[in-house]
């Protein structure tokens, strides 16, 4: 499962002043922690942050999603993900042994015929487990979801069932929101 790093574009210049976050922020992904939400202030380098860290995990896969709403989709950072785990690894989806988590990663996509129905959460939990199932590394996939403080109650719920050790899910997330938000 190859990473999305077009996301990363505008890394020019370098990091300065955060060497002390950037490295507790290492420490908790690196030791294995599910769920990391970075929060503060708009324009304080929250983003900037997390696409350092995904910069230096040349041995994990990264993906990114913002859970902008204005496309009108269910389930925005999700959608975002496995659009780009898809454009950037030709065949994924169809390759995934389950047809229902086919199914349900099409619909989510809206590539599926618009007559289908939202995926239900279970199927999409089970859907994105095949997905990060792909990975051909021991390390945990790392999913990044920007403006967590936008998403809805279902992007939420799936994210949660997504990380809760009983899944058996491999994948860090990494949650980024404004104080606001939580």
């Amino acid at each position: 499962l190859s990473s999305c790093r077009c996301w990363m574009q505008g890394l020019g210049s370098p990091l300065v002043g955060r060497d002390a976050e950037l490295s507790r922020l290492r420490a908790a992904v690196d030791g294995g922690t599910d769920l990391v939400v970075l929060s503060g202030e708009s324009g304080i380098g929250k983003s900037r942050l997390a696409r350092e860290l995904a910069a230096d995990a040349s041995r994990r896969s990264v993906f990114y999603g913002t859970c902008d709403r204005s496309l009108g989709r269910s389930f925005p950072p999700i959608a975002d993900i496995v659009e780009h785990a898809e454009q950037h690894n030709a065949g994924l989806i169809d390759g995934l042994e389950s047809q229902r988590s086919v199914d349900a990663l099409r619909r989510l996509t809206d590539v599926a015929p618009a007559d289908d129905t939202r995926s239900s959460r279970s199927a999409l939990v089970a859907a994105l487990a095949a997905l990060l199932g792909a990975t051909t590394t021991d390390e945990a996939p790392i999913l990044i979801v920007d403006q967590l403080q936008d998403a809805d109650t279902d992007t939420l719920e799936v994210l949660g069932r997504l990380v809760d050790p009983m899944s058996g899910v491999k994948v860090c997330v990494i949650g980024i929101t404004q104080p606001a938000g939580l």
